[in-house]
């Protein structure tokens, strides 16, 4: 492994060259990420409105029906659709902040428009990285719950 990429290593002695089609390549994707974080901005927006709405329901619902059960499955999922709408609140400011390096880069600040551009694309792969790896992990247990959710409901 050549030194220069190991984790932690020290940087090179001697800036490397960026090439034209190097530029070329991030100024392309700028539109990109400007567009994705924006989508994602919208989605938070909606999953926020839709998990307002679900918990509204549910306790609704619950209160017509003197019956806290439905009502209570009803708001629980609208509290998973907060989370998740807070949760990509953090990728969605990760790709804007990348966006706005390559508006950097095309306004001549090449090398700080790249390390804005690069440093904020790491957190958001590393963000989603953590994110699979801990749904990966929670995936067993919902599917467990869901199985156990009916029978136990049949149970009582």
């Amino acid at each position: 492994m050549n030194q220069a990429f190991a984790p932690g290593a020290e940087p090179l002695s001697q800036p490397a060259s960026i090439s034209a089609d190097m530029l070329k390549s991030i100024k392309s994707t700028g539109p990109w990420l400007r567009f994705f974080s924006i989508m994602c901005f919208i989605g938070v927006g909606l999953m926020l409105v839709v998990g307002f709405g679900m918990i509204a329901g549910g306790f609704f619902g619950a209160a017509l029906s003197n019956e806290f059960g439905g009502g209570a499955l009803f708001a629980a999922m609208g509290i998973f659709y907060l989370v998740s709408g807070v949760l990509y609140v953090f990728p969605a400011i990760f790709l804007f902040r990348a966006a706005g390096g390559v508006v950097q880069v095309r306004r001549g600040q090449v090398i700080a428009g790249l390390e804005k551009t690069l440093a904020n694309q790491k957190s958001f792969w590393k963000f989603i990285g953590i994110v699979t790896v801990v749904m990966l992990c929670l995936y067993p247990v919902f599917m467990v719950v869901a199985i156990l959710m009916p029978i136990l409901a049949g149970i009582g």
